[in-house]
């Protein structure tokens, strides 16, 4: 993987490398969700490295194409299939459809809150004030405020001081 990587890189400009590696650590950079019952789909992990593959090389139509093919060969309560909704969320956050980003994170969000990062959180809560949905925005954040990894994240504070202004000034 990493030789296919840097074969890839070798060839671009150094503005879209940076933009790669970026979007490599947020989209893969979630762990996968262990459960002592659920056995992975061994079809759809391949097609989610399929989709992976798609989306290094910034294809993200085909990506997301191949994630749905590989969600739905999972089982509702399979903890595979929150992997892949947090995949798919945040390649919606590139292709800027709030709507399926909230779908998704949703998803994530009411079944596990640990395959989430802290700009997972700020994309979720952008995407419900994106839809005016400021209630739901301000109540999301406020679950996360005071965990560690939260209350020390510049960007995360930053959303929470934006959210209760907000709240402040136009009530």
């Amino acid at each position: 993987f990493a030789r296919y990587i840097q074969i890839i890189t070798v060839s671009m400009k150094p503005t879209n490398r940076i933009f790669l590696i970026i979007s490599l650590v947020l989209f893969l950079g979630s762990g996968h969700v262990s459960a002592q019952n659920a056995k992975p789909d061994a079809r759809a992990v391949k097609l989610e490295s399929k989709a992976d593959r798609s989306f290094i090389k910034g294809d993200y139509l085909k990506a997301m194409k191949i994630y749905k093919q590989a969600e739905a060969r999972l089982a509702d309560n399979n903890p595979q299939k929150y992997t892949l909704a947090v995949k798919m969320a945040r390649l919606y956050v590139l292709l800027q459809m709030p709507d399926e980003i909230i779908y998704y994170y949703d998803m994530v969000h009411s079944a596990t809150d640990t395959l989430l990062t802290v700009n997972d959180i700020c994309f979720y809560v952008d995407a419900l004030r994106q839809k005016e949905e400021m209630r739901r925005a301000e109540i999301v954040v406020r679950q996360y405020a005071f965990k560690n990894q939260f209350s020390r994240n510049q960007r995360f504070l930053n959303l929470l001081h934006s959210i209760e202004t907000q709240r402040y000034y136009y009530k």
